[in-house]
């Protein structure tokens, strides 16, 4: 597999969503590319992948790739329910994945399909405000991270996102601007070590711990003692304290423009409603005196792109069933996660342009399309088909995690696996429309 010689500039990095576009590479030794910089440990190890074993198997046998995808074409032609899951995938892999799903009848739900869910719900049943990266960055004085470092998960956000540095000067009319006083608080968890050193040199910084139990209590805490000038009474074993919560609402009352940004993948499942309505509430009572948005991270592994690509195929922002033909929307029917868990699906096509683990719990025969080598596990009945990541081994394009822009990605690998696309497009091709479903493409 051939690379450039020379050092790439100013690539893109796909493996968060955050989709960076100043990083600078060079070739490795062993067939990956080396990050020169920025630092990032998620991108490092992204790009420094080398190429594994590209033979496509059908159970543990090697095969060509023609095979397989004639495998693979059967086992979801004999079955009545496929899940079409994982769609760690870029824009053009998508619109294959809802053709595939649309002409076998199969339900689409990505693996993030929890959180992305608990996100939709809020908006679907009250609204909210949100707002942009670049509005975070050049406007916000106040940053509220709920539950989440940021870091933990998009390791580059306080540099790349956030503000180390002020904004560019003037910014409006050619009026001389003036820099703005900045704040970060984290309630619930806390940086530590390095980042917590960092930040603490970087601005002023509130830290109120908190678990996730407590979060929707001290939430509503803060809602209130903004509508009414007061904190309700609570128990003085209670953490986050009443004395910390009324630093946090001080600073809440000063703020000219509050953002408050969570990951609800980081969120227990029982309780990611309960926090996203709590965290909309607040923004919404800081509206009515100031100007306040949220900021819901997550969208990486192609979970943005599947939200945005799902919604202009069929109407709905994933778990979608085309079973009967036509688009069925069921949040809570139409899930990856129970049809995992249950013996209603009879097929499963995971595909992930991203990772390399196949889904679990599963009782049905798999169809695994990841980057090489193959994933261990593989059973008699499963087909393991490779594919490329995009932004690495083909180009494409992806949403970021604001889902206000999308960014296009380069091939830096001349001949690697190939993409996602099409290869879900030569399952479709041999496996013909059945007459249950209808299919209209």
């Amino acid at each position: 597999m051939s690379t450039p010689r020379s050092a790439l500039r100013h690539v893109v990095c796909p493996f968060c969503s955050l989709l960076c576009d100043d990083l600078e590479l060079s070739p490795g030794e062993t067939g990956g590319f080396h990050l020169e910089r920025p630092a990032c440990p998620r991108a490092a190890a992204g790009f420094e992948r080398t190429p594994g074993d590209a033979s496509a198997r059908v159970g543990q046998r090697p095969v060509p790739q023609e095979q397989a995808v004639t495998a693979a074409a059967e086992l979801l032609r004999g079955a009545r329910q496929v899940l079409l899951g994982g769609l760690g995938l870029d824009v053009a892999g998508m619109r294959a994945a809802v053709r595939l799903a649309e002409q076998n009848g199969a339900v689409l739900d990505h693996a993030a399909g929890d959180a992305l869910h608990a996100n939709l719900r809020v908006l679907q049943r009250q609204g909210g405000y949100n707002t942009t990266l670049a509005e975070v960055k050049n406007r916000a004085d106040l940053l509220l991270l709920t539950g989440t470092t940021a870091t933990d998960a998009f390791p580059r956000f306080l540099d790349r996102i956030s503000w180390h540095a002020p904004p560019p000067q003037p910014r409006f009319g050619g009026q001389q601007a003036v820099p703005l006083r900045r704040r970060l608080c984290y309630l619930g968890q806390v940086p530590r070590g390095r980042d917590a050193r960092r930040n603490a040199e970087a601005r002023p910084t509130l830290r109120l711990p908190c678990t996730h139990e407590r979060l929707p209590a001290a939430l509503d805490a803060l809602t209130r003692g903004l509508r009414t000038g007061k904190l309700p009474a609570q128990s003085s074993a209670a953490r986050p304290t009443t004395r910390e919560l009324q630093g946090l609402l001080n600073a809440l009352g000063q703020a000219n423009y509050c953002v408050a940004a969570w990951n609800a993948q980081q969120f227990p499942a029982h309780l990611a409603s309960s926090i996203i309505t709590a965290l909309h509430d607040l923004v919404q009572e800081l509206n009515l005196r100031t100007r306040a948005a949220g900021l819901p991270l997550g969208g990486s592994d192609g979970a943005a792109t599947a939200v945005h690509v799902c919604t202009w195929q069929s109407g709905y922002p994933l778990r979608v069933s085309y079973q009967r033909g036509y688009p069925e929307y069921d949040p809570q029917t139409h899930t990856a996660r129970r049809l995992l868990e249950s013996d209603a699906t009879e097929a499963i096509l995971w595909v992930d342009a991203f990772k390399r683990e196949p889904p679990r719990p599963r009782r049905a025969p798999l169809v695994m399309l990841c980057p090489p080598p193959a994933p261990g596990g593989l059973g008699d009945q499963d087909v393991y088909l490779p594919i490329g990541t995009p932004g690495l081994d083909h180009a494409g394009s992806m949403f970021r995690c604001d889902n206000v822009i999308s960014l296009r990605l380069g091939a830096l690998h001349d001949n690697g696996p190939p993409a996602a696309a099409h290869v879900l497009d030569a399952i479709r091709s041999a496996a013909p429309p059945s007459r249950r479903t209808g299919s209209r493409t």
